[in-house]
């Protein structure tokens, strides 16, 4: 037998019409239309000139996961890379999490012999990486304990040291999170030796090697044995850094200091993710494909207020 709340006399859920929807909240606001998407050639010739507008469109595009976007971001990149002198000097770029160290491990060294690892971070300093004059009890002839002040070389130098003497094996210079320190203040005089080589203006002997030499009594002592000699990076040394392009609490690196970097995008794939395709409860779409669609969403947002 029906009961009786299910008949027609006894339903309480009426319908009724809805309000319409406005067009807008508030009418006065008048949305910017959106900018017109740059040529390739466009793009190219901003980054050459440095200007920081067009740069900051060109990351927005990379980091894109649209693949209309990736199809002109890696059109852009190759078309970059005459400009970069065969860098070796590599600058890994992304989120927290979407495997920027992993990539180093998997695709450079993992073999930490030929490597010195550094994390950046605001306390960090020059002396820190490249070196300093430290206090340092030793044995004089007699054998009597004497206080003498030594320089003690960094990071930077220790490995610089090594592959000046070892040219037949790569060595890998890897710096974490380049970002959360003041690199040009970290670096110093040493920025100028990321300038390196190409094959264009120089014999295929010097391909990669610094451009240009600088003058450091303590590293070229500690490295050469000749406190006169100019210290250059070697072209069989690599410099690789990671850097967090989400957190906003970082410094900023102007443009003179990333240009001589080959800069790399690691996607965060989120269908690579172990709970992409697990669905949302209360709901029928997974999390990859929530977070896929609220991405393009930000994505539209940036290039429409740029």
């Amino acid at each position: 037998m029906e009961h009786p709340e299910n008949s027609g006399e006894y339903k309480g859920l009426v319908v009724n019409a809805g309000i319409e929807q406005p067009s807008s909240v508030n009418p006065y606001l008048k949305r910017k239309p959106k900018k017109r998407q740059l040529s390739v050639a466009e793009y190219v010739e901003g980054i050459v000139k440095g200007d920081v507008t067009i740069l900051s469109r060109a990351v927005t595009l990379v980091e894109s996961v649209k693949p209309e976007h990736q199809a002109i971001a890696q059109e852009v990149i190759e078309k970059c890379l005459p400009y970069s002198g065969n860098s070796v000097r590599v600058g890994i770029s992304g989120v927290p999490g979407a495997g920027k160290s992993h990539e180093i491990k998997t695709k450079y060294c993992s073999d930490e012999t030929y490597m010195e690892r550094v994390v950046f971070y605001p306390e960090y300093m020059y002396s820190d990486f490249v070196g300093q004059i430290l206090p340092r009890v030793e044995k004089d002839e007699s054998g009597n304990d004497r206080l003498k002040y030594v320089f003690t070389p960094g990071p930077f130098t220790r490995l610089l040291k090594k592959a000046e003497q070892d040219p037949g094996n790569y060595y890998y210079l890897v710096i974490e999170e380049l970002n959360r320190g003041n690199a040009p203040a970290i670096f110093g005089e040493i920025f100028q030796l990321l300038d390196r080589k190409d094959e264009e203006g120089f014999p295929a002997r010097e391909v990669g090697e610094s451009e240009y030499g600088i003058s450091n009594y303590d590293v070229a002592k500690e490295v050469y044995g000749d406190e006169n000699h100019l210290v250059r990076i070697p072209s069989n040394m690599y410099v690789l850094a990671t850097m967090n392009t989400a957190d906003q609490n970082v410094f900023t690196l102007d443009t003179a200091f990333q240009r001589r970097w080959t800069m790399r995008q690691i996607e965060n794939n989120f269908e690579k993710s172990s709970h992409a395709k697990d669905i949302i409860p209360g709901t029928k779409i997974s999390w990859g494909a929530f977070a896929t669609v609220i991405n393009d969403m930000v994505i539209d947002s940036n290039f429409a207020l740029e």
